[in-house]
C-alpha cells in the first residue's frame, strides 16, 4: 500500500502534537492541586478550635480531589484514544519510515 507522504505527514504530526499536548495538560491539575492542598493543610494546622472551619476545609479538599480525579480520568481516556490513532497510523507505513517521521519529522527516505 502506497501512502502519499504529503497527505500522511500533516495527519501524523497533528496527532503526535495532540498527544504531547494532552501529556503536558495532565501535569497542570496536579500542580494546582498541590498548591491548593498545601494551603488548605496549612490553614488546618494554624486554625485552632475552629471545628467548623476544619470541617469545611476537609469537605472542600474531598470535593477538590474528586474533581481532580475526574479531570485526570478524562485526560487519560483522551490520551489513550490519541495514542491508539497514532498506533493505527504507524501500522500504515513501514516501521522504519514511521520512526523516521517521529524522530526527524519527515517521511523522505534517508540518503
Amino acid at each position: 500500500m502506497s501512502i502519499d507522504p504529503k497527505a500522511f505527514e500533516p495527519v501524523f504530526r497533528q496527532n503526535w502534537e495532540n498527544a504531547r499536548r494532552i501529556k503536558s495538560e495532565r501535569i497542570w491539575p496536579v500542580n494546582i492541586f498541590s498548591v491548593i492542598s498545601a494551603r488548605a493543610l496549612s490553614l488546618l494546622h494554624t486554625s485552632r478550635g475552629g471545628a467548623v472551619l476544619q470541617l469545611a476545609l476537609l469537605i472542600f479538599m474531598c470535593l477538590f480531589s474528586l474533581i481532580g480525579l475526574l479531570i485526570s480520568l478524562r485526560l487519560k481516556v483522551e490520551l489513550e484514544e490519541c495514542l491508539a490513532k497514532l498506533q493505527a497510523l504507524s501500522t500504515i507505513v513501514e516501521p522504519q519510515r514511521a520512526l523516521r517521521l517521529q524522530l526527524y519529522g519527515s517521511l523522505a527516505p534517508s540518503r
